[in-house]
């Protein structure tokens, strides 16, 4: 069995985190819209001070080259996909027109 090419290993990286982001975002931006507060931070700002603390253990000694090699691949990564995908407004998607159904399959050997 052939090893996935290290970019697979960075997307499948990339989604997983956008997972757990987007849950925690989520949950964070719900909490604050039921209890609002004029001196609650943004979530942004929350996050951000939540993940420093959580993946400090993976700072210092050797470690600091590794995490700021992965900061520099990821950040790149993420200008490249904002430079090279676009979203297309659902005006457009829905203008298209839908592909029709195949319909039944005929059997081997079957004419209509």
């Amino acid at each position: 069995m052939e090893a996935a090419p290290p970019i697979e290993h960075l997307v499948d990286a990339m989604m997983q985190s956008f997972g757990q982001l987007a849950t925690l975002v989520e949950h964070m931006s719900e909490a604050a819209a039921r209890n609002p507060s004029p001196e609650a931070q943004p979530v942004p700002a929350v996050l951000r001070a939540l993940l420093v603390e959580v993946l400090a253990p993976l700072a210092g000694g050797a470690d600091d080259t590794a995490v700021a090699s992965a900061a520099q691949v990821l950040c790149a990564a993420t200008a490249t996909v904002g430079a090279e995908l676009y979203l297309v407004p659902a005006a457009y998607a829905t203008a298209c027109e839908p592909r029709r159904c195949a319909g039944r399959r005929r059997a081997r050997g079957e004419t209509r």
